[in-house]
């Protein structure tokens, strides 16, 4: 545990298990990134909460991708995440 502190292994952990519930989500980005916030059984029933949370990780991604492509870093990344409906 000591060794989560760590920044760096600390991220690579992260990404490793968001890797892991896109995986197990079939890629599908509502459903994975919901599963990476509240764990895997927490989403089943809580869809409202899940797409809502979900959306708001994709809306300030978005974000970053058009600040990246503004700002020269990143043309690859102008497509944008379409949000799906919280209700």
């Amino acid at each position: 545990r000591e060794m989560l502190k760590d920044p760096h292994i600390n991220m690579e952990y992260g990404a490793a298990y968001l890797q892991s519930m896109l995986k197990s989500y079939k890629g599908s980005l509502v459903p994975g990134l919901s599963a990476y916030n509240m764990g895997p059984s927490a989403i089943r029933g809580r869809t409202n909460y899940s797409k809502a949370y979900a959306n708001r990780v994709i809306s300030r991604m978005n974000a970053y991708r058009n600040w990246l492509a503004k700002n020269g870093y990143a043309d690859q990344f102008t497509e944008q995440i379409v949000l799906e409906d919280a209700t």
